[in-house]
Order: C-alpha cells, then structure tokens, then sequence
C-alpha cells in the first residue's frame, strides 16, 4: 500500500446489525391490485426486500387458483396463506399445506 492511503475496512459480517424486520407480509386487494389492474411496479418493488434476504408472504382471503389467474407473478412470494388462513402454499415447490378446514361461506363473510 502506497504511504498516505488508508486500507478500506469492510465490515465484518458479525458486526453488521439484523435487519429490522424479516420478512414482509401483504395483502392483494388495495395494494398489489386496485381495481382489477395488476401493478407491475408494486410487484417489481417486491423483490428488493428479498436481496437483502428478508421473505415475502402474501396472507389473503381469496381461493388460491382465483389468486393465480388474478396475480401470475405470485411466485415472487415465499410463502402464500390463502383461503382465510385455511391453506400455505410454496410457489417454489407448488406444494399446498391444508392448515384447518376451508371456512364456509357464511364465516368467511363474517
């Protein structure tokens, strides 16, 4: 090293702090869809939070296939809990959880 020049000090990773949140989670109506248009730039600024690691979920009433017509870029989240809570899905693996009865009609509306 030259005289006169300090070495850049990276941080180490143990010294860097968590992050404030670790994960992200949202719903469909109102803030990734507004009468029945996609947002492209909301789902596009979803994906920053996953490079600095964090998960994205997206928690919603609706019936999982109806979600999947009405927003194709789902699988930009880790985790899905549809169906008033009833299901998780994995967009990475496809692979559905049934986490308690689907609720009835009359619940749902309640």
């Amino acid at each position: 090293m030259k005289a006169g020049r300090r070495a850049i000090r990276r941080p180490d990773a143990r010294s860097v702090a968590p992050p404030r949140f670790i994960a992200l989670a949202c719903d469909v109506a109102g803030t990734l869809v507004t009468d029945g248009w996609r947002d492209a730039r909301t789902v596009a600024g979803l994906e920053r939070p996953r490079t600095t690691g964090r998960k994205l979920m997206l928690v919603t009433g609706r019936r999982l296939c109806a979600l999947l017509e009405l927003l194709p870029a789902a699988g930009v989240f880790d985790h899905i809990v549809a169906e008033h809570g009833a299901l998780l899905h994995d967009p990475a693996t496809q692979q559905k959880t049934l986490l308690t009865d689907v609720p009835t009609p009359q619940l749902a509306e309640a």
